[in-house]
């Protein structure tokens, strides 16, 4: 769902080109050092060159998601944001989630409590703050 919204169902692909004023090189993409295996290697470099950034720094929840007429919200999940000089961490976990403080290990849970936990989940990545603009 959140790649739907972000991407505006696919659309994104057709809407963001070099023709319509949004240029972008293949390495620019998200996912291009993870498909390529050079996320650490490239991050590494990034760093040695002062590639950082303390313009949005901090933690922050976020109550609503939308785009492309679907929408995520407190509601369903809390959703819980994190940025350093260097990295980004996103943290959903679904207000379905089962409470396991009773439990001492996984295979102490049912099946059913188990796909209820599987929900939630966490993705992180490197960021690289771009060159400021020109006035």
């Amino acid at each position: 769902k959140q790649g739907r919204i972000l991407t505006a169902g696919g659309r994104a692909e057709d809407l963001y080109t070099a023709e319509r004023g949004f240029p972008f090189e293949p390495h620019e993409l998200p996912h291009h050092h993870l498909l390529h295996g050079t996320t650490h290697s490239q991050f590494r470099e990034w760093r040695a060159a002062g590639r950082v950034s303390a313009a949005v720094v901090g933690a922050w929840s976020r109550p609503l998601f939308t785009g492309g007429w679907e929408h995520t919200s407190d509601h369903d999940e809390r959703v819980y944001n994190i940025q350093t000089h260097s990295v980004f961490i996103d943290l959903r976990i679904p207000r379905s989630r089962p409470d396991v403080a009773p439990h001492d290990t996984l295979q102490s849970l049912s099946d059913l409590e188990l796909r209820l936990l599987a929900r939630q989940h966490v993705f992180a990545g490197y960021t690289l703050p771009g060159a400021a603009a020109e006035a």
